[in-house]
């Protein structure tokens, strides 16, 4: 379960039938976040996933993993997409391709909620079944449901 995101709800989950350029994913996925009750200063947040996006995101087994450290956040908040023809414009070894897009803010405080929730994501993707169960997900709904 997704549990260690509290704020994390339907209306945070993509699923995009056509490729989709990363910029754009992020985009969508960045403001979902915006829109959550929790505040934060989205010009500032949005640099830094920017300027991390740059040093790589890429983590295998086709997850995109943009991400920032946010001073606001007391617990973290995290949006996910669903690529089923791949996620464009962005560094993936020749042989892969990108599908999933995980943004993960997390609080500035809290090394130990950034690095949970990561792990616990990388714990699902590594699951082939459930990657796979993911990927043939038809709606938003049935994506959801298989992170929650």
């Amino acid at each position: 379960m997704l549990s260690l995101c509290p704020n994390f709800k339907k209306e945070n989950v993509f699923r995009w039938e056509h490729s989709i350029s990363f910029d754009l994913a992020t985009g969508l996925l960045f403001e979902s976040l915006v829109r959550n009750p929790v505040s934060f200063n989205p010009l500032i947040v949005w640099n830094e996933i920017q300027m991390r996006s740059k040093q790589g995101v890429y983590m295998g087994s086709g997850l995109l993993l943009p991400h920032a450290r946010v001073k606001e956040l007391s617990s973290p908040l995290l949006a996910f997409g669903v690529g089923i023809n791949g996620v464009t414009s962005t560094s993936v070894p020749s042989n892969q391709t990108a599908n999933l897009v995980c943004l993960v803010l997390s609080p500035a405080s809290s090394p130990m909620a950034h690095t949970k929730v990561i792990a616990r994501i990388a714990s699902k993707v590594m699951d082939s079944e459930w990657l796979t169960s993911l990927l043939n997900s038809k709606t938003t709904t049935e994506i959801y449901e298989r992170l929650v």
